[in-house]
């Protein structure tokens, strides 16, 4: 038996836009417990992905302190 996309989705779909900040999307990924957004425009069309790999890579490419708030 095969297993389908929509067995596994997260739904509602959680999306960001380019203009939040890195902080914002790793909050709302956080609270959500999602390791991944799409990232929409203002017609909700899908612009790219936002996934912890891609914060991962940026956070050791800036050498930057831990973004997620302590809230």
């Amino acid at each position: 038996m095969q297993v389908t996309a929509s067995e596994i989705m997260t739904s509602p779909v959680i999306t960001v836009t380019p203009e939040n900040s890195i902080a914002e999307v790793i909050n709302l990924m956080a609270s959500h417990n999602i390791s991944g957004v799409p990232v929409v425009n203002e017609d909700d069309i899908v612009v790219g992905i936002v996934s912890e790999a891609d914060i991962i890579k940026y956070s050791s490419r800036m050498h930057v302190v831990p973004l997620i708030s302590s809230s």
